[in-house]
């Protein structure tokens, strides 16, 4: 098939037919998110996203909207700081003081101070931190996890994740006060 012929079929395509690949569905839950996008082409496409473990918990019951809240504002200080593109961090590095090479007033920096901030509140180099280092920040599954990181099976790694939501969403919350 030509690549006009390509793009054409692509385009009359009906929605039914953008269903998820059966690869992508057997990484977890994916559900077709509201807002559209522009494919290679520039052309309207269905995005599909698959649930992280904080929207799963969250779905289950086990956190609340505002624990949830947290996790992802983490997540978003995270990105903001730019913490995303380090690969090997060693959380022993991550201290309660800021180095000298930052300067305030930059949007990354405040946002690394969140960071940093938010990994003392929970325990600075402990089990909670590093949960929230490498699922949030990271975004790495439960399961890769318990793999990689701390063994232990994902069922028991859930309910510290709950624990760092809720550390997170106490954290935040005496934050919102102080200020």
């Amino acid at each position: 098939m030509l690549a006009a012929d390509l793009h054409s079929h692509r385009v009359k395509s009906s929605p039914e037919k953008l269903d998820p690949t059966p690869e992508r569905r057997r990484h977890g839950r994916v559900e077709l998110i509201e807002e559209t996008i522009a494919d290679i082409d520039g052309n309207p496409a269905a995005p599909f996203k698959s649930q992280d473990a904080v929207e799963c918990l969250f779905n289950r019951a086990r956190i609340t909207k505002d624990q949830l809240l947290a996790a992802e504002r983490f997540r978003e200080d995270f990105r903001l700081a730019h913490l995303d593109a380090l690969r090997a961090a060693d959380l022993a590095r991550v201290s309660g003081t800021a180095p000298r090479e930052m300067m305030p007033g930059f949007p990354a920096e405040r946002a690394r101070r969140r960071v940093y901030d938010a990994l003392a509140a929970l325990g600075g180099r402990g089990l909670l931190a590093e949960c929230a280092w490498h699922v949030l920040g990271q975004e790495w599954s439960l399961r890769r996890l318990c793999r990689e990181r701390i063994g232990g099976n994902p069922a028991e790694a859930s309910g510290v994740l709950v624990a760092v939501a809720t550390q997170l969403e106490r954290h935040y919350a005496a934050r919102r006060r102080a200020a």
